[in-house]
């Protein structure tokens, strides 16, 4: 059933990247503040929609526990990631990426970076709630609010860490970037599912 959810957000996200390439007008502008809207907008949509899935599965008793969904959730982002690597292959490094004719003659449709923002949102709606809410229901009741607050501050070094890799992006070339982002999420994602089983059973008890 896992692989199934994972199968079907994939097969949206590419239906929809689909069409809107297709539709795709190029004397469309995009300015960069516009793109920051994507992902507020797609949560508003899309979070009825797993909310959904989730209740249709647990009525049938096929739900995946949180620490499952989190796993899954980083699985969704590595992929999104694997879009830009896609996208990105072959254009050169960021710090050299020039504007002019031969810069535009290996432009891309913005809408590749939209369907990365639509799956990051799927992914982050699998580890972004859930996760606080599995760390109420591990914690030991006298530390619940010091432990949320230690999960609001691991997104805070999150970001921190974030910095020190924002500086390959004008040295390497850009799908390597991307990669680097893809494996990082995925080794995230095998480390928690190596310790699910222990995950699970901190959840039932």
């Amino acid at each position: 059933m896992i692989k199934i959810i994972g199968v079907g957000l994939i097969v949206i996200g590419s239906v929809i990247a689909y069409f809107s390439i297709a539709s795709f007008n190029d004397t469309m502008p995009i300015s960069p503040m516009i793109f920051q809207h994507f992902n507020p907008i797609f949560i508003v949509f899309v979070t009825p929609i797993i909310i959904g899935i989730f209740g249709a599965l647990n009525r049938k008793k096929r739900e995946p526990s949180s620490p499952r969904k989190i796993g899954i959730g980083l699985f969704v982002a590595g992929i999104s990631f694997l879009i830009m690597v896609y996208v990105s292959y072959g254009m050169g490094v960021a710090g050299e990426f020039q504007s002019g004719a031969a810069a535009d003659a290996i432009r891309v449709t913005p809408y590749w970076l939209i369907s990365t923002y639509f799956m990051l949102t799927i992914s982050e709606l699998f580890y972004s709630p859930i996760g606080i809410s599995f760390v109420s229901k591990v914690a030991p009741p006298s530390l619940s609010g010091l432990m949320q607050g230690g999960w609001l501050g691991s997104t805070a070094i999150g970001n921190l860490l974030a910095g020190f890799i924002g500086p390959f992006w004008q040295d390497w070339e850009m799908w390597q970037f991307f990669l680097l982002l893809t494996g990082i999420l995925t080794l995230s994602a095998i480390f928690i599912f190596a310790i699910i089983k222990i995950l699970e059973n901190a959840t039932k008890e």
